[in-house]
């Protein structure tokens, strides 16, 4: 995952929890991936006085499709870890594609995120 584009309906930075809060219809495109939910929330930590992202968490259902269109996952939820570059998807676990479909209750993958943009609904 080297970058990571969000688009959402809305966003709140709270700065005392560090954290970054998009709801609504939020989007996300990593890789060759499109993701859709309604939450997602970023945790950031101090690392010699600056900022960093510590995880990633989607803790309301996900639907992500590949951009070829060969392979549709589903999740109850999802948590990216930066330092382990670790993509956990919990609950409910679904992988469809040409080759048939995998059902479970844990899918991690690894991969690394080098960059976020994000861009806010027009209301």
């Amino acid at each position: 995952m080297d970058r990571l584009y969000i688009h959402s309906d809305n966003l709140v930075i709270d700065q005392t929890k560090n954290q970054a809060c998009f709801t609504g219809e939020v989007i996300l495109w990593f890789d060759d991936m499109m993701v859709k939910t309604t939450n997602l929330e970023i945790f950031y930590k101090t690392v010699d006085n600056k900022k960093t992202i510590d995880y990633i968490s989607i803790p309301s259902r996900l639907i992500a499709k590949r951009s070829n269109g060969q392979e549709l996952l589903t999740a109850t939820s999802a948590k990216y870890f930066v330092e382990r570059k670790e993509l956990v998807l919990l609950g409910d676990v679904i992988v469809q594609n040409k080759d048939g479909i995998i059902k479970t209750d844990k899918l991690v993958y690894y991969t690394e995120l080098n960059n976020i943009d994000y861009s806010k609904s027009k209301n």
